[in-house]
């Protein structure tokens, strides 16, 4: 006992036993790496998401109006006069382009789903770390065939198959839902998970902001997509390589759930919006939240590709350096705003409080974008973003408040879904939109984003007026759970 460094005792469980998870590495070293792999992977992925964006439009220009741009790969030029055959041919790129994003987001939604119920839900029957190194592979795989594509210069259309192994195995919200259930097997319900899940959220905007920054830096620094499709798949291979490597399994084999079928597994996403599912938290809680988070998922995560239109347009006319400087400041002030909010307003108020800021801070940012004219305001909508994403983590903290610590993995992987749902949907809804009102009203479809936000404003309320009407306090089960761990690692 000598050696321990710490020893904390955290009530997890509704039981009599006593169980031991024992840290292979110090406390801040293992929650550092939990950190990591998502953020390299979300890096990856974000690297990945603005080049495809770019390519796809560069690739539709070249092959639509092959005199209006040169023989390099870079974006075409951009014309602020309406009235020439250049700004037409600008409006007509940026609907087949945002119609393409449609048809991608269209065939990623069932695979999607399938895949991010199964793999997390299965976290609770085989363990977590399994379903860590899935989604990692199948990202390295997808950005590698991405690379060999680009450098042939295969049919733009060619790389949806490509993305389609990504979905498959789970993405980047595969890998979410494995560091989200790794935190809350080895820590204890309260502000301290919070803060954790705030920190994870931080760390996927911290990679959010690298992959977009480089990204416009790398195209113009190599004259092309090749070279930074090929870093995006030795990022993501790092993360793999500290999956198999540091990792450690955190769930113990008497709370892993026994083995059903792939239907009978996706069913378990729905136990919490049943009546018995938790005695902590109310069946309406659990819809409330999913739609919380609904609302804050749509305003906030399909926005990258009908963002980058916006800004290759008329009167922006952005080069993909400018793109990914401000896409990265604006991701900024999402993910890493949030940790802040997160822990400033923990001093003085609730999760709930916390997620109904989320939402104003949004609705205040896409009003701003639906009106700007001017770099200026596309700007001030950047920095009215703060910590919009913040509500997404708020909503996670309080359902796994309210899940039994055994029902975790399920419970994650329903949210998974929903973001993804989210993302993909309103990612096709919003590219229909555009294309429909890009020649009457280019900013519409931000406006129409804000009411979103307003709708999670009138649940928030809901959600703190229910909780206060009914005096409710989510506290977990009286079981203990001791966590050890050692600077060595060994026992």
């Amino acid at each position: 006992m000598s050696k321990k460094e710490n020893l904390e005792e955290k009530p997890l469980l509704n039981s009599n036993n006593l169980e031991f998870v024992k840290l292979k590495y110090p406390r801040w070293l293992t929650y550092s790496v939990v950190i990591a792999i998502p953020l390299c992977h979300i890096l990856s992925f974000m690297l990945s998401l603005f080049l495809l964006n770019q390519y796809t439009y560069y690739k539709f220009m070249k092959q639509e109006y092959p005199n209006a741009s040169d023989t390099s790969e870079k974006l075409p030029t951009c014309t602020t006069n309406t009235t020439t055959v250049g700004y037409q041919q600008q409006v007509a790129v940026q609907k087949i382009s945002a119609e393409w994003s449609m048809i991608c987001s269209l065939s990623y939604i069932i695979p999607g789903m399938f895949s991010n119920i199964n793999l997390a839900t299965y976290s609770d029957v085989y363990g977590r770390k399994l379903f860590f190194i899935i989604p990692l592979a199948g990202s390295m795989l997808k950005s590698a065939l991405c690379a060999i594509g680009i450098y042939y210069e295969i049919d733009v259309r060619y790389l949806l198959f490509f993305y389609m192994i990504e979905v498959c195995t789970g993405s980047w919200f595969g890998t979410l839902s494995m560091s989200l259930c790794f935190i809350a097997d080895t820590t204890e319900e309260g502000k301290g998970r919070s803060i954790l899940i705030g920190l994870l959220e931080g760390g996927l905007g911290i990679g959010a902001f690298i992959g977009t920054f480089i990204s416009g830096y790398l195209i113009s620094l190599t004259d092309g997509f090749f070279y930074p499709d090929v870093i995006a798949s030795c990022v993501v291979s790092i993360g793999l390589l500290l999956a198999l490597t540091m990792i450690q399994e955190s769930l113990p084999e008497s709370r892993k759930r026994k083995h059903v079928s792939p239907l009978e597994n996706m069913k378990r996403v729905f136990e919490c919006y049943s009546s018995d599912f938790s005695p902590k938290g109310k069946r309406w809680m659990f819809i409330i939240l999913i739609f919380i988070f609904s609302m804050s998922a749509i305003s906030n995560l399909s926005r990258h590709n009908v963002e980058t239109l916006y800004e290759l347009n008329t009167p922006f006319c952005w080069d993909s350096v400018k793109i990914g400087v401000y896409s990265s400041i604006r991701i900024c002030f999402f993910n890493l705003g949030a940790v802040i909010i997160i822990k400033v307003f923990h001093f003085c108020s609730s999760d709930e409080v916390i997620a109904l800021a989320g939402c104003f801070t949004t609705l205040t940012s896409l009003i701003i974008e639906g009106l700007a004219e001017s770099d200026l305001m596309m700007y001030l909508s950047a920095a009215a973003s703060l910590g919009c994403i913040v509500t997404m983590p708020m909503s996670r903290s309080i359902m796994s408040r309210m899940t039994p610590a055994n029902k975790q993995g399920s419970v994650f992987a329903g949210v998974a879904a929903v973001e993804l749902l989210c993302a993909l949907v309103g990612g096709l809804l919003m590219n229909g939109i555009y294309k429909a009102t890009v020649d009457i009203y280019r900013g519409m479809v931000f406006l129409i984003w804000a009411a979103f936000s307003v709708v999670g404003i009138i649940l928030c309320l809901i959600l703190i007026k229910g909780k206060r009407k009914g005096n409710l306090e989510f506290k977990q089960e009286e079981t203990t759970i001791k966590v050890e761990f050692t600077a060595s690692g060994k026992k």
